[in-house]
């Protein structure tokens, strides 16, 4: 398994991780399966997971703790994110007004520490710090939030200071504050877009931020995860410039797959390992058999770069004329619940 050097945080990570969203009782996963599913995970080279407060109304911190406490001689790294404050949290009963309480804050940031059963959080990420209720000066950093983790990072409770988003040129701006150490960005690079390059990368290789990578499967979207040839339909008629292109780059990108002899697993997979400026890539699962397909496609290591050429090709020929991510074009990911 590569490994690489997650910026500044000094970790050295497994180039592919394993991204915790999907194995709650949110999706409806039996709690035996999700023990197997760590239990396998924690036996693997991989070494890092990447959680949140939000995941599973909390279940998936849990998961990924007990994972963890049960295999107290390997070296794991975990991320959470800190978020959701108003709706799928410890924090809820205030509502949004636990945006601006470095109070609520703390509560938030203690509970996700108590439940990963340790002294300090390796990464604390602000779960969509796009969204105004932060309050963020986007030029300086200045908020409630990023205030109040600098000062837990001080007193010793967290390592570094993260976010966590689908979203790219806010979190660049905060990288470029200087007071980020590591991002994950959930739907910045797929078979058919790399937007993460435009802004982000650039950020965080002027201030040597760790970057970890998500929903590079387009969070489990029917066209990323399998060729489905007879209903791009659905988007070549559509009639939307977006849905269009991308149904145009799909089908050049299955006729790739088909070249190549490789399913879409493990084209992206490859594809994203690529790249040494995504540190790791923490693709999801549901069950021990994902991880150990993925872990036996990444043991085939990166593409070669001129395979690379051909899926950048396809991706500038049809261009979408706009800034998203996996969320704004497929929509919500499948089973994901929100009161």
């Amino acid at each position: 398994m590569i490994t690489r050097r997650l910026g500044r945080t000094g970790f050295e990570v497994s180039a592919l991780g394993l991204g915790c969203f999907q194995f709650t009782g949110e999706y409806d996963i039996h709690p035996d399966l999700s023990e197997e599913l760590m239990d396998f995970a924690m036996e693997s080279p991989i070494n890092i997971f990447d959680t949140a407060s939000m995941y599973g109304f909390g279940e998936s911190e849990e998961i990924v703790a007990r994972g963890a406490f049960k295999h107290p001689d390997k070296r794991c790294y975990v991320s959470t994110k800190i978020g959701y404050l108003h709706d799928r949290t410890v924090t809820r009963a205030k509502g949004y007004a636990a945006y601006q309480d470095p109070k609520e804050i703390k509560r938030a940031v203690k509970h996700s520490l108590w439940i990963s059963r340790k002294e300090q959080l390796d990464m604390c990420m602000i779960h969509e710090p796009d969204w105004d209720c932060w309050g963020f000066d986007y030029e300086t950093g200045d908020s409630v939030i990023l205030s109040t983790l600098e000062e837990l990072k001080k007193e010793g409770y967290i390592a570094n200071i993260g976010l966590g988003s689908t979203e790219y040129v806010k979190s660049a701006k905060l990288i470029d504050t200087g007071r980020i150490d590591c991002a994950l960005v959930a739907g910045g690079i797929s078979l058919i877009a790399r937007p993460i390059f435009d802004y982000l990368i650039p950020a965080a290789k002027r201030h040597d931020c760790g970057i970890l990578a998500g929903a590079g499967f387009g969070m489990g979207n029917k066209f990323l995860v399998s060729k489905r040839r007879e209903e791009l339909n659905e988007l070549l008629d559509s009639g939307d410039e977006v849905q269009v292109n991308t149904g145009r780059k799909l089908q050049k990108i299955y006729d790739l797959s088909d070249e190549l002899g490789m399913d879409m697993f493990e084209l992206a997979l490859r594809y994203i390992l690529a790249f040494d400026d995504i540190h790791t890539h923490c693709a999801g699962a549901r069950e021990a058999g994902h991880i150990k397909a993925n872990l036996a496609y990444a043991e085939k290591g990166p593409l070669d770069m001129e395979i690379v050429d051909k899926i950048h090709a396809i991706q500038d020929e049809f261009v979408i004329p706009q800034d998203y991510n996996m969320m704004g074009l497929f929509g919500k990911p499948p089973g994901f619940l929100s009161d």
